[in-house]
């Protein structure tokens, strides 16, 4: 979903003449950008739940012996425990996917004029994407622990790895151009 709203930026990017229409065109590749530091930022947390459950799950089946007898049930008790965390974060990136895929639909169905509006929206919407998706570990222990909460400090966090994104985008794209010629 993330190309759907992405190809008009891209598209954009490359229209009208270079010269008359740097601000605009710097601007689009910009935005663009970080839209997609945030949905590779979606997808990483995704994959890294993914990948901890199926590591969790490996393992958890060699401690269903130890559920046999008292004094070692609760190691097994905290494997159910941990399962259920895990479960709890992947339930979560699924829905925040489920959630935001609607509102990528419904700015796709909008038509691209190239304003600053519009390439705003478009990012904030990614951004608020990967704030969200990054603070599923710490929403998933609050839901576990009865105190779900979302702080200034996540949505910081986040803000300042879209912007090192950014940042190290322009260092590899200002070496290409320098070693291209």
């Amino acid at each position: 979903y993330t190309m759907i709203i992405a190809t008009p930026l891209y598209a954009a990017s490359f229209k009208g003449n270079i010269l008359t229409n740097a601000g605009q065109i710097l601007l689009c590749i910009v935005a663009l950008l970080a839209m997609m530091i945030c949905a590779g930022i979606v997808v990483l947390q995704y994959i890294m739940a993914m990948v901890e459950y199926q590591i969790l799950v490996g393992i958890g089946i060699l401690l269903v012996p130890f559920a046999l007898f008292d004094k070692t049930r609760f190691i097994t008790e905290k494997f159910i425990g941990a399962i259920f965390g895990h479960l709890i974060k992947i339930i979560l990136i699924i829905v925040i996917i489920g959630v935001f895929s609607g509102a990528f639909v419904s700015l796709a169905k909008l038509e691209f004029t190239g304003s600053l509006d519009q390439i705003v929206k478009y990012v904030f919407t990614m951004l608020l994407y990967a704030i969200l998706a990054s603070s599923v570990p710490a929403i998933a222990t609050g839901i576990l622990s009865g105190s779900p909460s979302l702080t200034g400090d996540t949505v910081l966090n986040t803000v300042r790895t879209v912007t090192q994104g950014i940042q190290t985008a322009a260092v590899v794209a200002g070496a290409a151009k320098y070693l291209s010629g």
